[in-house]
């Protein structure tokens, strides 16, 4: 089978919900590494483009269409504009909505509340909607299960939004992620049907192994009990490893012994499943998605198993048409 082509689809931006552009090129970077994701895109200067100069907060929504329904690939605000006078073009940069989460600071400590309750009030105040599932712990000073947690970055002035929503997420062993205006904070998806992947089908295919991580990974977490007025130190190693090519010690506040055990072996699990990495370039679609499962077929031995998609780059031109480029993870059951 010949490898696949690019695709002729339309693709707009739509400006503060008013303005619709025809967009000449764009880049869409979606990822699921506890950050931003990010676009840029390039369209003609108008008359009517001008709000674009004027209109702050300026935001966009970047949508394609490949003959049928027209799709969201991303929304979020624009943080930087070029104008090109001679070719006539505006090119916007930006992100998704995490960055009001990013750009929002706070001295709030969230005492005596639960992560899911911190996550709600955090969206409400962003102007976004939390799909959150309801969590138990309380988070800040508490006395009720034996231990306490000092109040969250009670040492520094002010933390980002996003800085404690990611923290959460790692107490909880959850994701967190922005979907348009949605802020999600859910336990860690279970594995669904995969996406099947041949690398005759592909543009560009490439499968890596990373031998320093292959030879062993041992990760030390460090902590200081408040209540209990003592440190703690848990560590998890890889099987069969003798001497670890990746070390990693980290340090986290007022956790418990069982707290840091878990947060050991979670980094150690998230640490090995980029062992064995494939990244391929194909015809996009407009549905394939960060944290998605994919099977390679008629692939090299040895680089079997399910692969979790961990970036998905999708890239236009308005005379070369769609492609996406996708990296993905060896997927490790939790």
């Amino acid at each position: 089978m010949a490898p696949s082509e690019p695709r002729r689809p339309q693709v707009t931006l739509v400006l503060n919900g008013a303005v619709s552009c025809p967009v000449e090129s764009a880049s869409i970077i979606c990822d699921s590494h506890l950050g931003a994701d990010r676009f840029h895109a390039t369209f003609p200067l108008t008359g009517s483009a001008a709000i674009i100069q004027s209109g702050l907060p300026a935001e966009v929504d970047i949508q394609a269409t490949l003959g049928a329904e027209w799709t969201s690939l991303i929304s979020g605000q624009v943080d930087c504009i070029s104008i090109d006078p001679i070719h006539k073009s505006v090119r916007v940069e930006g992100r998704d909505f995490t960055s009001r989460l990013l750009n929002s600071q706070t001295q709030d400590t969230f005492e005596n509340r639960t992560s899911s309750q911190i996550v709600n009030a955090i969206a409400a105040r962003n102007g976004m909607t939390a799909s959150a599932a309801a969590t138990s712990t309380l988070v800040g000073r508490y006395f009720g299960n034996g231990r306490t947690r000092l109040a969250l970055y009670q040492h520094a002035r002010a933390t980002s939004d996003w800085d404690i929503l990611v923290w959460l997420a790692q107490i909880e062993g959850f994701d967190i992620w922005v979907d348009h205006l949605t802020l999600n904070f859910q336990p860690k998806a279970q594995p669904v049907q995969a996406i099947t992947i041949d690398p005759s089908n592909c543009v560009a295919f490439s499968m890596r192994r990373r031998l320093d991580i292959a030879a062993g990974i041992s990760v030390q977490v460090n902590s200081w009990n408040c209540q209990m007025q003592q440190s703690v130190v848990q560590t998890a190693t890889s099987p069969m490893s003798t001497s670890p090519g990746v070390a990693l010690q980290v340090v986290r506040p007022n956790l418990s012994s069982q707290d840091a055990s878990t947060m050991a072996q979670r980094l150690m699990a998230e640490m090995a499943a980029h062992e064995y990495e494939i990244g391929y370039t194909m015809a996009a679609d407009l549905t394939t998605l960060p944290r998605a499962r994919i099977q390679v077929i008629n692939g090299i031995p040895g680089f079997g198993g399910l692969y979790e998609i961990c970036e998905v780059e999708r890239e236009f031109n308005s005379s070369r048409g769609l492609l996406q480029h996708v990296r993905a993870k060896s997927w490790i059951s939790s």
